[in-house]
């Protein structure tokens, strides 16, 4: 059965090679560890194999308040398309419910039509171009989903 939960310590192998099959410019494994100590780093495993993660982040703007900044999520190449980034980001945002946050952000890459189409049909929304945003000198695109208010009854 598969279930998406917080990260371990042993997910880390799994994660790292995810990270490199995924990105240019793969993120050190300080930074992953550096989230399981604070911040939002959950894994979704099936039959006892990590096949994708999810990392994010609660930031404060006096513009914003509280807000979730997901920083990086991947799905292992062979387990695309299968509804895994699903999964976490909706497991994303019910947390974002249970603590009150009604904003999520994140940067994405230009030409990754992938994660646009997924961000999209959570109802994110483009709010602008970043030019340079990358290290590699790609653009990205600032995204953002507010999720609405539960509503309280009527009387």
């Amino acid at each position: 059965m598969p279930n998406v939960r917080e990260a371990k310590g042993e997910d880390l192998d799994a994660v790292l090679a995810i990270e490199r099959e995924s990105f240019p410019n793969p993120w050190p494994a300080e930074e992953f560890q550096k989230h399981q100590e604070g911040g939002i780093f959950l894994v979704y495993e099936l039959r006892g194999k990590v096949l994708g993660y999810l990392i994010a982040s609660e930031k404060t703007s006096p513009f914003r308040g509280s807000f979730f900044h997901l920083e990086n999520i991947a799905v292992a190449r062979n387990a695309r398309r299968q509804g895994i980034a699903t999964a976490l980001l909706a497991d994303l945002i019910s947390i974002a419910k249970e603590k009150g946050i009604l904003t999520l952000l994140l940067e994405v890459r230009e030409e990754n039509l992938a994660a646009l189409t997924l961000y999209k049909k959570f109802g994110f929304i483009e709010k602008m171009s970043l030019l340079g945003f990358y290290s590699d000198g790609d653009n990205a695109r600032l995204m953002e989903l507010q999720l609405a208010t539960e509503p309280t009854g009527s009387s």
